[in-house]
């Protein structure tokens, strides 16, 4: 017989558990305080509703709150203490701790805009959780106050601890393969990408919630129009997310009457609602240590027990040592919530989501991305402004290469931000467009060296370059998605700045704090790709140093078998090892743990390596 979908007190459940009273009811299911009889302590207890029982898709949501919970080490995500399926009704549940408190939400609505100072609290507490999801490979995609919760704190020199909630439809992206099957999320924080279904989920997807969250905490109002216009629709709000301009932080909040907000925080602001998530702040750690600058918050004046960030949990396990480096031997050389900004329901709203993105597409520009594969052939040359989203214009010239001394000449070329990382090749294996291994298997044995070093298959490397990939592997890769390995002098070309011929990517500056790189002490691995802005080119290409030497598609030598690569790597000792000028070669077939690539695209056919 079904267990009733409202439990009445004294109602056992589970075998340790005892209902005492209902706390709060919504659309998945419905949360109890119980007492744990093994325990003696006060829980919380999250059923889901037995009429969703049957649906697939919400069934997983609800178990994957508790898995995914599993993942996050923060003391500032709630903890699912237990969880199952219960054996009379099949219905699942998860019992977590039981927070006394109130939302953020709630907070603000009694509190209007919050002081600079305490934003910043908040945040690095929000961040400590968010920036711990992101290294776990998990993106919330639901971030807003109401998932935001405001716990009484259990020490006396701080007033609450903040607790993120509800990864009921966070992105695993292991699973995911960095790919979105469904427009997901609230539209007040909801990103441009999480508008489309099959677009790229990336912590960056995150951060662009994280701006709209400051904003509302400092001035009290949301950053859209639409959000605080009581008639305000869902269509209108997506309009202006994905369509019209976005001014600065500092002019729409004088628009509401606020002057709380500087010139600095507009800079802040517009990197996270960047509508290229591959100019965001790449995941909540780095947004946060761009907030308080832009506050006017230096990093010492608030110190991190001052924030409130609880000590246990803060340690992050550092990624497997890499074992091997390229021997000398081997070279040659379902549904949105749709909520207006009083918190009612917006009638109509699934319909009238419908037609606004059928507009995105005005927006979206180029449709062929990495990890979206269309069919569809690029344009036979590029111009300035349609290169697509994941890709730089770079403007074509003519030079001497600084090893071969030849001279070549460079077309206009598109090139991808960042180095392919490991995620970027699941998403193509699983889509079968790549194979990886000389068996052909879609998930072939590498090879021996790189079988511990390697970051494809490993959920906490997602985001690091894709290393242990031949030649071949890789030049397929690039051909599924339209595009292909630059040759030797196109990538010099991008790396050295063009004519201005820089002996790094960033300039002539010593190398330091610019890239992945040991300068002369042990590196334990490779780091997420983006990691170090201020290492990018003029063209804002990333990690053309310090990440992974790449691949080229010019040959070493006639009949040597070898193709050339290009650039240093994360493990490199020598301030030399990391110039644009380094290159070596390597059979083609064989692999490395510190050889990886990055695709070009629309070039001209004159090759001068």
């Amino acid at each position: 017989m079904p267990v009733p979908f409202t439990l009445t007190p004294g109602t056992p459940f589970a075998g340790d558990y005892r209902v005492i009273r209902p706390l709060s009811e919504g659309g998945m299911g419905a949360v109890y305080v119980v007492e744990q009889l093994s325990t003696g302590r006060e829980r919380a207890l999250k059923v889901m509703h037995p009429a969703l029982v049957e649906d697939a898709e919400q069934r997983r949501r609800f178990i994957q709150e508790a898995r995914v919970g599993a993942l996050i080490q923060s003391d500032h995500v709630v903890h699912v203490l237990a969880a199952g399926v219960d054996e009379f009704s099949g219905i699942p549940w998860l019992v977590m701790e039981l927070l006394e408190g109130e939302t953020l939400s709630e907070f603000v609505r009694q509190r209007g805009d919050i002081p600079p100072r305490e934003v910043y609290r908040i945040f690095v507490q929000i961040c400590h959780a968010l920036g711990a999801a992101h290294r776990a490979g998990i993106v919330h995609r639901d971030l807003k106050p109401e998932n935001v919760f405001l716990a009484k704190s259990l020490r006396a020199d701080v007033p609450y601890t903040v607790k993120l909630l509800d990864f009921g439809i966070a992105k695993v992206l292991a699973q995911a393969r960095l790919s979105n099957t469904a427009a997901v999320g609230t539209p007040l924080y909801m990103a441009p990408e999480q508008t489309v279904a099959g677009s790229r989920i990336l912590p960056g997807t995150d951060v662009w919630a994280l701006g709209l969250l400051a904003f509302r905490l400092l001035t009290g109002r949301s950053y859209w129009r639409a959000g605080n216009d009581p008639g305000g629709t869902a269509v209108g709000i997506l309009r202006e997310v994905v369509l019209d301009d976005l001014p600065p932080a500092s002019s729409r909040a004088r628009e509401w009457g606020s002057s709380a907000l500087s010139g600095g925080f507009d800079s802040w602001f517009r990197r996270c609602l960047s509508r290229d998530l591959g100019s965001r702040f790449t995941d909540a750690s780095l947004a946060l240590a761009g907030l308080g600058p832009a506050l006017g918050i230096g990093e010492d004046s608030v110190r991190t027990s001052d924030a409130g960030v609880l000590d246990s949990g803060q340690s992050e396990a550092p990624d497997a040592p890499l074992e091997e480096t390229l021997s000398d031997s081997e070279m040659v050389n379902p549904a949105l919530s749709l909520r207006g900004a009083s918190g009612t329901w917006i009638a109509g709203g699934v319909v009238v989501l419908a037609v606004a993105l059928a507009a995105i597409s005005i927006f979206s520009g180029p449709v062929h991305q990495r990890g979206q594969s269309s069919g569809m052939k690029p344009p036979v040359a590029a111009q300035p402004g349609i290169c697509p989203r994941d890709m730089a214009y770079v403007a074509g010239g003519q030079f001497t290469l600084r090893v071969s001394k030849n001279s070549a000449a460079v077309s206009a070329l598109c090139v991808e931000f960042t180095e392919v990382t490991a995620g970027d090749f699941a998403d193509c294996v699983e889509s079968q467009g790549c194979a990886l291994g000389t068996s052909g298997g879609h998930r072939g044995r590498l090879d021996v060296a790189c079988d511990q070093a390697a970051t494809y298959g490993h959920v906490d490397r997602l985001r690091h370059p894709m290393n242990c990939v031949s030649n071949d592997e890789a030049a397929s890769y690039c051909e599924f998605y339209g595009r292909r390995l630059p040759t030797e002098a196109e990538w010099e070309w991008v790396g050295r700045g063009g004519v201005r011929a820089f002996g790094f990517p960033w300039g002539n500056q010593e190398p330091g704090t610019q890239l992945c790189w040991s300068g002369g002490r042990t590196r334990e691995g490779s780091c997420p790709v983006g990691s170090f802005p201020t290492g990018d080119t003029a063209e804002r290409v990333q990690d053309m140093s310090g990440g992974v030497a790449e691949w080229t598609s010019s040959d070493y030598g006639a009949g040597s078998g070898a193709r050339v690569y290009r650039g240093g790597s994360w493990a490199a000792t020598e301030r030399n090892e990391v110039r644009i000028a380094k290159r070596g070669a390597l059979a083609r077939q064989k692999r490395g743990e510190l050889l990886g690539f990055r695709c070009f695209a629309y070039s001209g056919p004159v090759d001068g390596g």
